[in-house]
């Protein structure tokens, strides 16, 4: 029934199976049965094997997608691609092995690419990785909400934008801040005290390529007892910390600090401002005391000559 059938006991129990399939191999699309099995192209031993009722699905390589019963639209190539999974549509799996270190049973979107390429998880979705002999490049979880903020883009002028944040190949770079990509926003409360219980080390990395070389940073089991919402968890279990979370709070610290500072200049002020009119009014009665000294210093004297006055009258009396 317009299908292409190659190999021993390839299409085997399907003999109620769907239109457009091409199976070719030792027990590829073994299991397939039904209408709804159709337009699939499996290549491979035992590729597809257990794929009943899917659709549109590109299976190749030896036992890749072997334990799929159901999906849509998934490509597995390579060498045991995507051997545990069940069901799941729309993923693109490249590589021997890929999907299969994490026990891939189920999910939909993801794109593994490269050798033992793993998922975030057995049932992860909305998931890239990129690997080179099965150590890791690129790994992240994609935004359904918004697709612009999962884009990689190479731009003419020299610049790349990797979801949110832009990196100009000459500078520094730059993160997405426009207000229209942005929603629940609200004041973040994290500042100085935070800032004050973070504990900087220098340490060394166990697995750097030049193990010996000093570095300068944080412990991320450290952030996490001040600031939890910039520690997060990796697909290999390893804590990772937002460095623009730390930052952000840094600004904050930094504006409390100023706030803390322009109190204390305005204190200190108005205290100059006190002690200044103080010594004016202490300098106002001293002079007026002076005053009042020289005019008791001319009564004084003009006494004096009265007194001088009298005593020569008196003499000359006698």
């Amino acid at each position: 029934i317009s299908n292409v059938v190659v190999g021993y006991r390839s299409l085997y129990m399907g003999d109620d199976a769907g239109t457009g399939n091409t199976c070719l191999g030792l027990g590829s699309c073994y299991n397939a049965d039904g209408a709804a099995f159709a337009n699939n192209s499996v290549m491979g031993y035992s590729t597809g094997f257990n794929l009943t009722t899917g659709h549109e699905n590109t299976l190749v390589g030896g036992s890749a997608g072997y334990g799929m019963t159901s999906g849509f639209s998934n490509t597995f190539l390579g060498q045991g691609t995507a051997h545990f999974q069940v069901t799941g549509n729309k993923n693109t799996y490249i590589g021997g092995n890929a999907g299969n270190d994490m026990g891939q049973t189920t999910g939909s979107n993801n794109v593994l690419i490269g050798y033992q390429s793993i998922p975030s998880g057995a049932d992860a979705s909305n998931y890239f990785a990129l690997t080179l002999g099965g150590y890791d490049l690129m790994y992240g979880s994609v935004d359904q909400a918004d697709h612009s903020l999962n884009l990689l883009q190479i731009q003419s002028d020299t610049s790349v934008y990797v979801g949110a944040t832009y990196y100009p190949l000459y500078g520094t770079e730059h993160n997405m801040s426009d207000l229209r990509l942005k929603k629940d926003i609200h004041p973040y409360e994290g500042g100085l005290a935070k800032i004050m219980q973070l504990k900087i080390k220098n340490f060394k990395f166990k697995n750097a390529v030049d193990p010996n070389v000093v570095n300068v940073g944080v412990i991320a089991q450290e952030i996490r007892e001040v600031m939890p919402d910039s520690v997060e968890l990796d697909h290999h279990q390893y804590l990772t910390v937002n460095n623009n979370n730390v930052l952000y709070t840094l600004v904050n610290a930094l504006q409390e600090q100023q706030t803390i500072i322009a109190k204390n200049k305005e204190m200190y002020q108005l205290m100059q401002k006190g002690i200044e009119e103080r010594l004016d009014k202490h300098d106002q009665r001293i002079a007026k005391l002076k005053e009042i000294n020289k005019e008791l210093k001319r009564e004084f004297a003009s006494l004096r000559e009265k007194v001088i006055k009298l005593s020569k009258k008196k003499k000359e009396q006698i």
